[in-house]
């Protein structure tokens, strides 16, 4: 079991907020791996930004709208998250011609984002930590989603 496996299944299910993914379960099958039984969803950002025929204002206004939520509930509980991309940000569709059949994956039929929504869910915490254990220089993520400031490990607002 990693540190970053432990660590999940410690923090997660302390974590209550409708855009957060939610353990309904962990460890306790008596096996050496956490076990994290999660909400079924449809996909992640990645994946439905793959399949989308081109970029769509308002559905970057959902997913921006519901992870600005996610964040200030970490925040409030003193966490930061430490690995923000598409591929941790989770996705159901709510309502729409394809919900509850198997007829494709169309989600760019010609139909407005919010004609039919979608509820998004951040996950994977395993580099989640309390703000009071991280260090000084301590720099975790996926790199090519890193702030700048953290790839050089300076303030580059210093000149204002």
């Amino acid at each position: 079991m990693t540190l970053a496996q432990r660590g999940e299944g410690s923090i997660l299910p302390t974590l209550d907020h409708p855009h957060i993914i939610r353990a309904f379960g962990s460890d306790g099958w008596g096996t050496s791996q956490v076990e994290i039984v999660l909400n079924l969803m449809d996909g992640n950002l990645a994946s439905l930004a793959d399949r989308l025929a081109r970029p769509r204002a308002l559905l970057a206004k959902q997913v921006l709208r519901q992870m600005l939520r996610a964040l200030a509930h970490l925040s409030a509980l003193g966490y930061v998250h430490r690995d923000i991309k598409p591929e941790n940000i989770f996705f159901v569709r709510v309502g729409g011609p394809n919900d509850g059949d198997d007829k494709g994956d169309d989600y760019d039929n010609g139909c407005s984002p919010l004609a039919y929504p979608f509820h998004f869910r951040l996950g994977d915490f395993g580099l989640c930590e309390h703000r009071s254990r991280i260090g000084a220089n301590e720099v975790h993520g996926t790199t090519s989603f890193l702030a700048p400031e953290l790839l050089l490990v300076a303030d580059i607002f210093w000149k204002g």
